[in-house]
């Protein structure tokens, strides 16, 4: 969250977002304690924005842990919502540890900023510290690492920042990163479960997938009940097969993936055959002679080509069509209003029909 103070006080509160626009969430950010709403030091600069982490404890996230999938779900969704009152229900917390903007900065260090941040009544992460020497960084992230799971809030790594602000100035950035500054991960967490079956997914190039349904394990806060096998060529590498268990791991704990075999079942000798045809338009597959990945063939009448590549069109890494997600592509696609990429600008001539959908209205359509 990055806060806005002027003259004292708190004038607006915004969300990361996407890194370059964020959300207006001011009545939201209120409702949590730790944040001041008027400060009074003689030396709380006129002009700043204060950045800092919004999070939700292991312990408090235990008597809301059947609304939510995870504490990191129930921090970022209760911030988005649009009565503050909601808000004010889930035991959030913050803790500040840098800035966005301040007007005439004069202090020299990161630490130093850091400690005014406490003296003007913010709570800061008692684990900052200043560590010279690259052997004693990697010693205190081993130590951290083994006690990481006694701390009451979920973390991944840690951070490293230049302390003096001349020399980050000096450094930079680079496209959307500081090269002052760098994050030093954990070992991802890991479990073992078991394939209960292997199906085909198609994707919006054709490519056919593996997916690996488990017996759902916990892995870090979040609920595992499938993974990727990427091609045909990791499976017979890693020798897998339906009831075998094996080991997941959560790449930046985020991403699930296989890691290894952690024990065969011996009843189930059937090898997993490439499908002939396409598991959802029964085309026939294709696969090119440098490439491990098999295709289905029939590239402009495959269902899940075809609405694959209209939910890309609308996502952030293309159009970027605000409010239109993959719920909204399929819908409009199973009632024929869009079958291809320009039917998603001729919307209008089905206004009337789509602002009596469920779910839809006048301002939605807009």
């Amino acid at each position: 969250a990055s806060l806005t103070y002027k003259n004292g006080k708190l004038v607006s509160g915004l969300s990361r977002g996407d890194g370059e626009e964020g959300e207006l969430i001011t009545e939201n950010l209120k409702t949590i304690k730790d944040i001041p709403h008027k400060i009074t030091s003689g030396d709380f600069p006129k002009d700043i924005d204060i950045r800092g982490e919004v999070f939700i404890t292991n312990k408090d996230f235990d008597s809301i842990r059947n609304d939510f999938a995870n504490a990191r779900n129930a921090a970022s969704g209760s911030l988005r919502q649009k009565n503050s009152k909601e808000t004010k229900k889930i035991p959030l917390r913050f803790i500040a540890y840098s800035f966005g903007f301040f007007k005439d900065n004069k202090f020299v260090k990161q630490s130093d900023f850091i400690t005014a941040l406490k003296n003007w009544g913010f709570k800061i992460n008692k684990f900052n510290k200043v560590i010279s020497g690259t052997e004693n960084l990697i010693k205190n992230h081993r130590e951290f690492e083994n006690k990481r799971f006694e701390i009451d809030y979920d973390i991944d790594g840690l951070v490293y920042k230049v302390n003096k602000f001349d020399l980050q100035k000096r450094l930079g950035f680079v496209a959307n990163a500081p090269r002052w500054a760098i994050a030093h991960k954990f070992s991802a967490e890991k479990a073992n479960t078991i394939i209960t079956a292997i199906d085909f997914q198609v994707g919006r190039t054709g490519a056919i997938t593996p997916v690996a349904r488990l017996k759902p394990v916990n892995i870090g806060g979040v609920l595992v009940s499938n993974v990727s096998l990427h091609n045909f060529d990791e499976i017979y590498k890693k020798n897998l097969n339906v009831n075998d268990t094996i080991e997941i791991e959560r790449a930046g704990d985020v991403i699930p993936y296989v890691t290894k075999l952690v024990k065969k079942n011996s009843k189930n000798n059937q090898k997993i055959l490439p499908p002939k045809f396409c598991p959802v338009c029964n085309s026939k597959t294709i696969k090119e002679e440098d490439e491990a990945v098999l295709r289905c063939s029939n590239k402009y009448g495959c269902y899940s080509q075809k609405i694959g590549q209209i939910i890309h069109f609308t996502s952030k890494k293309s159009f970027n069509i605000d409010g239109f997600g993959e719920k909204q592509a399929k819908q409009f696609f199973e009632l024929n209003y869009i079958k291809k990429y320009e039917d998603i600008f001729q919307l209008q001539k089905y206004k009337k029909d789509i602002i009596q959908l469920e779910g839809w209205g006048e301002q939605s359509f807009m």
